[in-house]
């Protein structure tokens, strides 16, 4: 998530730098490069809080997984390696050991995974 907000903030600014940059170009279509970069900002300008309000509303009224990991296994050869799996998961940062699904652990009622 950290990643992507980054990568959205670098991508605003170059195009604020980009958009700024036209004002001073001295070329003989001045005007249309300057109508370009007018529109260019003030759409940024406009989608910017649209983003963050639709971001907002999902996640306040939008259901959200109630199992992070979801590790299912075959039943005759790969327990030991989904208990292991679910071991190390349990230990990277931010990640709860009640937000991953272990089907041998977790599966007491089928209702639970929808």
């Amino acid at each position: 998530p950290i990643a992507n907000a980054l990568e959205i903030l670098t991508a605003c600014c170059m195009l604020l730098l980009f958009c700024l940059s036209a004002f001073f170009v001295s070329d003989p279509h001045l005007k249309g490069v300057t109508e370009v970069a007018i529109i260019a900002l003030l759409g940024s300008f406009i989608c910017l809080p649209l983003v963050a309000v639709f971001v907002v509303v999902k996640r306040r009224f939008f259901k959200t997984k109630a199992f992070q990991y979801f590790l299912c296994h075959h039943k005759a050869a790969a327990g030991t390696f989904a208990r292991l799996t679910k071991l190390c998961l349990a230990e990277r940062p931010g990640v709860l050991s009640a937000r991953i699904f272990l089907d041998s652990d977790n599966l007491t009622d089928l209702e639970r995974l929808f």
